[in-house]
């Protein structure tokens, strides 16, 4: 299915549910739970806690979707009500970082030259995960939100613009100093363990 066309059936569940279709609101819950869950449990670092953060999401986006006039897409407007959902819970429950799960291609886009894979170690390279795991719930919020969107959920600019509620400058300047604590943050957790 081509991108317009799942806009358009997106846009026509939206449609229905502003009408009160209970069936068509379930299936864009059907769509987006998984994604939804996964993005706020990376927040809250809780599984427990992103289930019930989930469902508040949820709850809230059908009791509000007669506000969502289609600016952006359905997508983009529900992960803004997680990522505020979240970090209400978050203020809440006073907690001061969010740790994100080891990925990849978030590390190669780092530019760190980390272990190769392919000649050192099953430890050596699980260590280095580790490091950059570490590196990556140190830093503050708001980056780890913008490599979350960027990187994880792979947003564009403009969406997590929409999402964050921040102009798309910001968004590029977080998301490049992000990218440049992260990799000094690694880089000093990288000496601190010898894997250099």
């Amino acid at each position: 299915m081509d991108i317009d066309k799942e806009r358009f059936a997106e846009n026509e569940l939206v449609h229905l549910s502003q009408n009160g279709d209970i069936a068509a609101f379930a299936r864009l819950v059907k769509e987006y739970s998984t994604g939804v869950l996964t993005f706020i449990n990376r927040i809250v670092s809780s599984k427990e806690d992103a289930e019930d953060i989930s469902q508040e999401v949820f709850v809230k986006a059908y009791i509000e979707i007669n506000k969502f006039k289609g600016y952006s897409s359905f997508k983009t407007w529900l992960y803004a009500i997680a990522k505020n959902t979240s970090y209400s819970y978050l203020q809440k429950k006073r907690f001061k970082n969010i740790s994100l799960n080891k990925n990849a291609d978030l590390i190669e886009n780092t530019s760190i030259n980390y272990p190769d894979i392919s000649t050192d170690s099953i430890a050596v390279r699980e260590d280095f995960l580790g490091i950059v795991t570490k590196s990556l719930s140190e830093l503050p919020p708001k980056y780890n939100i913008i490599i979350q969107l960027y990187y994880y959920k792979q947003f564009k600019y403009k969406e997590i613009s929409e999402i964050l509620q921040i102009p798309i400058g910001t968004v590029k300047t977080h998301l490049y100093r992000a990218l440049q604590t992260l990799r000094k943050e690694v880089l000093k957790n990288l000496e601190r363990g010898n894997l250099l």
